[in-house]
């Protein structure tokens, strides 16, 4: 029998390298993932529950080198049936049934462990979707690049989605900041009156 736990993580590593929504991932099954060959496919059709459109890049989802490597270790491991859902529900309510887990499950377990770490506030499941593209910007890659591999329908979405757009703006200040450098030192802030001496 599968390992909820180590399915957990799984889903984890999942969501992190492919940058899906949850229901999204949630909706993949293990025959959607293997070629004719027996090997995991480097790519897989994906149509975004959300917005009806299929993934970019065209019409389909990378599956990385990484990635394809765990999920073969997990087949291996557990030989899961090849039309369940590869995040298939355990669950005795089920009673066998091939049905996914749901969102407030991930939503429950993605805090469990953000507070194992250490992390006091709420994490939504889709902060691993916004911490890859943070990650994919703040690593150079472009900020159009990271919209196309999002499925944006424009930049600005991106800028906004990760952080970006606060980011910049911060930097800006800083950089707008240090322009006055040479008027704060002409200003001679040393020689300001003493507060002692104002009184006397």
């Amino acid at each position: 029998m599968e390992d909820n736990k180590v399915k957990e993580c799984l889903l984890l590593v999942f969501m992190y390298n492919t940058n899906l929504r949850v229901k999204d991932a949630l909706s993949i099954k293990w025959n959607m993932l293997f070629d004719d060959d027996g090997y995991i496919k480097e790519y897989i059709e994906v149509r975004e529950c959300k917005t009806r459109r299929y993934k970019k890049t065209p019409k389909r989802q990378p599956i990385t080198k990484q990635l394809r490597e765990i999920l073969l270790t997990y087949w291996l491991k557990y030989r899961p049936r090849i039309t369940n859902y590869v995040f298939r529900s355990e669950s005795p309510k089920n009673r066998g049934r091939n049905q996914a887990w749901n969102g407030s499950y991930v939503w429950r377990f993605i805090n469990e462990y953000a507070r194992k770490v250490g992390i006091k506030y709420r994490v939504g499941a889709h902060s691993l979707r916004k911490t890859f593209g943070y990650h994919a910007v703040k690593n150079g890659i472009s900020i159009e690049e990271l919209s196309q591999m999002l499925n944006h329908s424009n930049v600005a979405i991106t800028k906004r989605y990760c952080g970006i757009a606060d980011d910049e703006i911060k930097a800006n200040y800083e950089t707008v900041s240090k322009l006055n450098n040479g008027a704060i030192g002409r200003m001679a802030f040393n020689n300001l009156p003493d507060k002692k001496k104002r009184g006397k």
